[in-house]
């Protein structure tokens, strides 16, 4: 199976062989086993002649300079947003804390008088970026939780744009999946027990 017409509908992939791009297409098309990245270029090959294993192009390949100052920038981004949340006071009512930042109270608690999925998430970074552990997951699991993916992001993020590599583990679409949807399920639980007990 040859995937040549293909490639050629690309040529950027093969230009720029250092982008986050071409990496993710070597990955696609190493990982389903219908062509091999030979030098600057791909060639066709047969399934059996492809090695699925220690095959993970992504963590081989150097970033450039755009990617690396990319991701640099969204991990100042994140730096940012835990540092001022840190300097926020929380709310003592467990959310609302987003109004010191000038946002309007939230419009579902306004309509409903229960709170919303993401109701205490602000407070609970504020708490956390205060060392307050226990009141941040009072205030809210779910933010305490993406107030630690964010944490680990922004490590992440940081040390690939100093590395110019990939740092300690390269992107997995499976994995952002699973942390993705096991986030959803945590804040939806925990806003059916809120419902309950409010």
């Amino acid at each position: 199976i040859s995937l040549t017409a293909l490639v050629d509908l690309f040529p950027s992939v093969q230009r720029n062989q250092n982008s986050i791009a071409s990496q993710w297409f070597s990955f696609f098309t190493i990982k389903i086993g219908l062509a091999a990245e030979v030098g600057y270029g791909y060639a066709s090959a047969s399934f059996h002649q492809i090695a699925l294993k220690d095959t993970d192009l992504i963590e081989r390949k150097t970033l450039g300079r755009r990617d690396r100052l990319l991701t640099a920038m969204a991990g100042m981004v994140l730096v940012g947003m835990l540092s001022l949340t840190a300097m926020l006071r929380p709310n003592p009512h467990g959310l609302g804390t987003h109004q010191r930042l000038g946002f309007p109270p939230c419009s579902f608690l306004l309509m409903f008088h229960r709170p919303c999925p993401t109701c205490g998430m602000t407070t609970a970074w504020a708490h956390l970026g205060n060392g307050e552990a226990a009141a941040a997951v009072r205030a809210s699991l779910t933010g305490s939780l993406l107030w630690i993916l964010a944490v680990l992001a922004a490590v992440w993020l940081l040390g690939t744009a100093l590395r110019g590599r990939w740092f300690v583990v390269a992107p997995n679409r499976n994995a952002a999946a699973w942390i993705s949807t096991s986030i959803l399920v945590v804040m939806l639980v925990e806003w059916a027990v809120r419902l309950s007990i409010g």
